[in-house]
């Protein structure tokens, strides 16, 4: 019968669900502009750290926290572009940011200075929280 609930022996009654999809899916992808750094002098060169923010989700982010842990062997130069926050001893950067809507891209970027060719290789990570 048209209109009939199964759960209903009368056919005044029916369910119809909606459903909303949610998606809260944040991305990070992090380049260096160079991979090999040649010694200038007292080998200190210098490399650009680029982190690309997205939000691929179906809803705003609200507030998160970008952490990139800085290798040893790598000194970032102050001050840290975009309200970037220094911990030496930690030897974090962090931004905070506010929000990000479905679709939306924004970018983070440091510079470094070699000051200790001896702890090479770099390795260095970014994440989101």
């Amino acid at each position: 019968e048209a209109g009939n609930d199964n759960n209903d022996p009368q056919d005044d009654a029916d369910i119809a669900d909606v459903t909303v999809d949610v998606t809260y899916d944040l991305a990070l992808a992090k380049v260096v502009d160079a991979t090999s750094l040649a010694a200038d002098g007292l080998y200190d060169g210098t490399a650009t750290f680029t982190l690309t923010l997205q939000n691929q989700g179906t809803v705003p982010s609200n507030d998160f926290t970008v952490t990139d842990w800085v290798p040893v062997g790598l000194t970032p130069v102050l001050p840290i572009p975009n309200s970037g926050v220094w911990s030496s001893g930690a030897r974090t950067i962090t931004w905070t940011v506010s929000n990000l809507d479905p679709g939306d891209t924004i970018t983070r970027s440091y510079e470094v200075h070699v000051t200790d060719f001896t702890a090479r290789p770099y390795r260095n990570l970014a994440e989101i929280s």
